[in-house]
């Protein structure tokens, strides 16, 4: 089904954001999917990568990086750890500060979904062609920039880079 941009269903504002949140939903359902054969779903997949990425970080920063709830990341984190994929500590300098990183076991988890979800990625891209894929990050990043004011915490997000801005 193709959808002819002068017929759209509502007001173009309000239709850009409509397809974005079914864009995501429609990618969490196909990762889930995808990553319940390895023992993960789209949070504890999320959790792990962004982990992986920025180790070892702050449970505070790991939230704020991701965009997420910091209830909610403690709860999957402590799944994580459950599962023995993540390690907590204390901070050395802030006994109150909690610092993850991976475990061996954790470290290939997270490889193993890498995988999947790459794949998926390329699965879900066929056909949309690299300039095409760059001009919709383009636009991400513009609407991006109209919805968090704070360059380099929206940097830390888009980039999964510490301390970059977008």
């Amino acid at each position: 089904m193709s959808t002819d941009v002068e017929d759209l269903p509502f007001a173009t504002p309000d239709y850009v954001l409509h397809i974005m949140v079914a864009l995501n939903r429609y990618r969490d359902l196909r990762m889930d999917a995808a990553l319940k054969d390895i023992g993960l779903n789209v949070a504890r997949y999320r959790a792990l990568a962004a982990v992986a990425r920025f180790e070892p970080c702050a449970m505070t920063y790991l939230a704020d990086s991701t965009i997420a709830d910091r209830t909610t990341m403690t709860r999957t984190i402590d799944q994580l750890v459950e599962a023995g994929f993540v390690a907590r500590d204390r901070g050395e300098k802030d006994r109150r500060e909690v610092i993850v990183q991976l475990t061996p076991a954790g470290r290939a988890k997270v490889n193993e979904g890498v995988a999947v979800v790459s794949a998926l990625n390329r699965a879900m891209l066929k056909g949309l062609s690299e300039s095409r894929q760059k001009e919709f990050i383009r636009f991400a990043h513009d609407l991006a920039a109209n919805m968090e004011p704070d360059e380099e915490a929206r940097g830390r997000a888009l980039n999964m880079r510490l301390g970059e801005k977008s």
